[in-house]
């Protein structure tokens, strides 16, 4: 079973301001996250560009200017240095140039000879230069930068590859090509160079943690593989192409096609910012790989110092809305426990002290204080009101069992001691009421009378026991049925301020001839069954009901009952008995029931009218008294 959670007001606001202001502070610093976030980005792609730039740009002045080593010497070999000065001039150059580690000179076979010397060379060993001519077993022409730089016929600058002896196979070679005046080919004058000096001038001024830079030739062979923070020794850039991570190849790709640009990639699981460009007159690319949290550090530091803002923010707007709500409904919140309290009966509970802020709260607050107050004080009225209630509710039932004692029921006296079914029954709407009936019964007669006093209740109930108190205290079997009404009337009238009025039906029956004389002084026509099973209203002309006109004379009638004829009084409360939509219950209704269930005794006949009653009723409260008062003949007269 799921237990619903209920939030206070106090709660609901703070959820509520919290959640605006949580949404708004998520908005000021996602603007502003994405405004800063942007410019230090960019910034900071600007500072890396701008850093390997101008290495690139130092690193290609350098090379420039070792460029224009050879070519400046070039000419000379050509026409004015002997055979015999090339082995020092060869020294010379490496004397004069720190970063040279050999200098080899070569003519093609079918230049003219000078003293047989077509190939030499001067290289650094133990700090010392040694000059040598090329040994006939080390074939010139079929090395790369001979063969390469006579075939492009201009400059180039390629890797040692252990093609030059006596230098290390991480050298570097720069070759530039020697042409007569008529420019044919006749030889290569070349370089070799310490890759250290290169490593020291591309490495930026400003260096990142596990940067390294790396140049690679247009073939994917390594020239350098710079070492500084990791170690990534590279051969050659194609071998570490992966099939899984296209971005990678794409970027490897583009810097074998000598392309410049930059990206961000993923090397080896940590995601690193690689900046490439070719260098001019080369066929390599200069390549810087910097891990991105390095890179970017300054962004990462950004991105923390708002989160943490952000964080920060929300706790004050919590506590703060937390603080300030509960100080501000703290009056609600003691009105709502007061009123818990009176909930459960405690009315009695801790006064509450006025506020003098005239807020709406503080309004509610002392409202709920006057209103304590008044409840109190009515409460109070209400309890020794329940008291009088009682008193008066038991007073209510002993007068209910004093008229219902009024009333006569001896009914087995009659039946055993003649032979007619008799039977009466009276309802009051509440506990008193003014419908009554009476009888008596002497010799052979039976003398009876059914009322109905206009109202109900404690008034109804009064003249009801007046009206039974003058009819019980005449001798009856002296008077007829007119008489009696006009006695009962006269005596009413005398005490009626209250100008109520009574209904009545008074009859005299002679009970072995079957003749009925009967008055009826503004009482519902009876219902009569007749012996050959039709039953009907007995129609007739209602004299005034008493109470109304002291000088009013009443009239007797007579009607003759048969074998197996019998006769059915009631007032109008079972007429008027009305169901939850105001229908009532109609004589149509009640003429019908005696049809349907007339073969049944007196008394089962009546019970079941007041069962139909109730059912018409529907749970309706009662709204009148109602009597029912009948009888039949069992023998033939």
């Amino acid at each position: 079973m799921q237990t619903k959670v209920r939030l206070s007001l106090s709660n609901r606001i703070n959820f509520y301001i919290i959640l605006v202001f949580t949404f708004l502070t998520c908005v000021i610093f996602g603007i502003i996250y994405y405004y800063g976030h942007s410019v230090i980005t960019k910034s900071i792609h600007r500072q890396l560009d701008y850093s390997t730039k101008q290495n690139y740009y130092e690193t290609l002045l350098f090379m420039e200017n070792i460029e224009k080593i050879p070519k400046n010497v070039a000419w000379l070999l050509t026409k004015y240095v002997k055979p015999e000065e090339m082995i020092s001039m060869s020294r010379n150059m490496i004397m004069e140039n720190k970063e040279v580690l050999c200098c080899i000179i070569a003519f093609e076979p079918d230049y003219p000879k000078r003293n047989e010397r077509h190939t030499v060379y001067s290289y650094v060993k133990d700090n010392n230069i040694i000059s040598k001519e090329v040994p006939k077993s080390y074939d010139v022409y079929a090395r790369r930068w001979y063969k390469y730089t006579k075939a492009n016929k201009r400059p180039l600058w390629m890797r040692s590859n252990y093609e030059v002896p006596y230098v290390p196979p991480s050298a570097i070679n720069y070759s530039v090509p020697l042409f007569k005046d008529d420019n044919t080919f006749i030889g290569v004058i070349s370089f070799v160079l310490e890759t250290e000096w290169l490593s020291q001038l591309v490495m930026p001024d400003k260096e990142y943690k596990g940067m390294y830079p790396f140049i690679v030739n247009s073939r994917g062979e390594s020239i350098l593989s710079g070492k500084r923070g990791r170690q990534m020794a590279i051969n050659n850039i194609n071998d570490i192409l992966s099939t899984s991570n296209p971005k990678l190849n794409e970027v490897i790709k583009r810097i074998v096609a000598l392309e410049s640009g930059n990206s961000i990639v993923d090397i080896e699981g940590e995601t690193c910012y690689v900046s490439y460009a070719p260098i001019e007159g080369t066929t390599w690319s200069l390549t810087y790989v910097i891990p991105y949290k390095e890179a970017f550090r300054n962004s990462l530091l950004f991105d923390n110092f708002i989160l943490i803002a952000f964080i920060i923010c929300i706790i004050i707007i919590t506590t703060s809305c937390f603080i300030i709500i509960r100080r501000l409904t703290q009056p609600l919140r003691q009105t709502v426990d007061i009123a818990q309290a009176i909930i459960k009966g405690e009315v009695n509970a801790a006064n509450l002290d006025e506020k003098t802020n005239n807020d709406e709260i503080d309004i509610i607050h002392n409202s709920f204080l006057y209103m304590q107050k008044r409840l109190k004080r009515y409460i109070d009225r209400i309890g020794k009101t329940e008291q009088s209630n009682k008193r008066i509710e038991r007073d209510l039932k002993l007068a209910h069992n004093i008229q219902m004692g009024l009333l006569n029921k001896d009914f087995n006296y009659i039946i055993e001691n003649s032979i007619i079914d008799f039977y009466a029954v009276t309802h009051p709407a509440i506990e008193v009421g003014g419908d009554f009936y009476d009888y008596s019964m002497k010799d052979d007669h039976l003398y009876f009378i059914v009322g109905d006093v206009s109202g109900k209740g404690v008034s109804g109930s009064i003249m009801m026991g007046v009206t039974i108190s003058l009819f019980r205290g005449l001798n009856v079997h002296n008077m007829t049925p007119s008489q009696i009404a006009t006695f009962l009337n006269k005596n009413i009238c005398d005490y009626n301020e209250a100008d109520m009025f009574v209904t009545i039906f008074i009859g005299k029956l002679n009970i072995s001839k079957g003749h009925l004389t009967f008055c009826d002084a503004g009482h519902p026509a009876p219902i009569v069954e007749k012996n050959d099973g039709s039953i009907e209203f007995i129609k007739l002309e209602s004299d005034l009901p008493l109470g109304i006109n002291k000088s009013y004379v009443y009239h007797d009638y007579e009607y003759q009952f048969k074998k197996n004829e019998g006769i059915l009084l009631y007032t109008d409360g079972v007429t008027d008995a009305q169901n939850p939509d105001n229908e009532f219950f109609r004589e149509e209704r009640l003429l019908q029931i005696v049809k349907d269930f007339k073969d049944l005794p007196i008394k089962d006949l009546i019970n079941k009218i007041i069962e139909e009653i109730n059912t018409h009723q529907n749970g309706s409260e009662q709204t009148d008294d109602f009597t029912i008062f009948a009888f039949s003949n069992k023998k033939a007269h």
